[in-house]
């Protein structure tokens, strides 16, 4: 209830407004994972204090055991974070005019020592290569930029998804990815007709397996992975639905084709992310 534009940056503010459109009952079914935000003025106590001294042995140990660690444990806990997402929640970010992702750094985080060092991992991304050519592509002055950091329940979900609520040919689209090992994930397109109101697998991924070859080319052998997506499908139908239809109410609310990020864990949708679109997919 506390996250402004101002104090927290688009991203965040945008999932604070997720989260009440859940408690009022206009988004359904889904849910946003717990969190809360650092915002500016605390991290720029952290830097205050690391930034007292000019030996770089200290400094490092400061941000290695900086007194506020054990608020921010404590907040982790009263929000039952086990496991923390940490993700940039910057002033110039997710902006109607200005497309920012993949700039700044996101890191999960397992322990509190990891979770301070991610946290300054993500401030740092700010004068990241990347972020400081695009800032200046767009004309944004690094000077303004202010960073605050999203500190989220990490979500290992069984299908991940990036969703277009909006392509060159009208549809809705999501971009799932099934993960096979911890790094490895198999890519599916599921398209959603807003006509016919169809939901289907529009491409399957590339089906990975195991080959016996002789010396002269022939295969022997071979063990072809399942899709996995085929194997749910039955079962993924209804929350890929409730996924299409949460994701056109917050297109309807906000006024623009949205970029949605979640996942679906145990049949239980989740979205962690949602902005304007910046322009519409054109086909190649």
């Amino acid at each position: 209830s506390e996250l402004t534009r101002k104090n927290s940056g688009e991203k965040a503010h945008r999932l604070g407004i997720m989260q009440k459109l859940i408690k009022e009952g206009y988004l359904q079914d889904i849910e946003v994972p717990s969190g809360f935000v650092i915002p500016l003025g605390y991290i720029n106590k952290i830097y205050e204090y690391i930034n007292e001294t000019d030996d770089e042995i200290e400094r490092i140990g400061r941000i290695l055991h900086h007194p506020m660690q054990a608020e921010l444990k404590e907040a982790c806990g009263s929000y039952g974070i086990t496991k923390a997402y940490i993700r940039s929640a910057f002033n110039a970010e997710d902006l109607p005019d200005y497309p920012t992702a993949g700039i700044y750094y996101s890191g999960i985080c397992y322990n509190d020592r990891e979770l301070f060092e991610t946290i300054n991992d993500v401030i740092s991304s700010k004068d990241s290569e990347a972020a400081v050519k695009s800032r200046k592509r767009y004309g944004l002055q690094d000077s303004v930029i202010q960073p605050c950091i999203i500190v989220q329940q990490r979500i290992r979900p069984d299908y991940q998804f990036t969703l277009y609520t909006d392509t060159y040919d009208g549809k809705l689209r999501i971009e799932t990815h099934h993960f096979r090992k911890e790094n490895q994930y198999t890519p599916t397109t599921i398209s959603y007709d807003k006509e016919s109101k169809e939901l289907k697998i529009e491409t399957l991924p590339h089906r990975l397996g195991d080959y016996v070859i002789k010396d002269t080319g022939e295969i022997i052998e071979q063990h072809l992975e399942q899709d996995q997506i085929l194997n749910d499908w039955k079962s993924l139908v209804e929350p890929f639905m409730t996924v299409v239809k949460n994701a056109l109410k917050l297109e309807r609310y906000f006024g623009r084709p949205q970029d949605i990020e979640g996942g679906i864990k145990d049949g239980k949708v989740y979205f962690w992310q949602t902005r304007d679109i910046i322009k519409k997919a054109v086909k190649h």
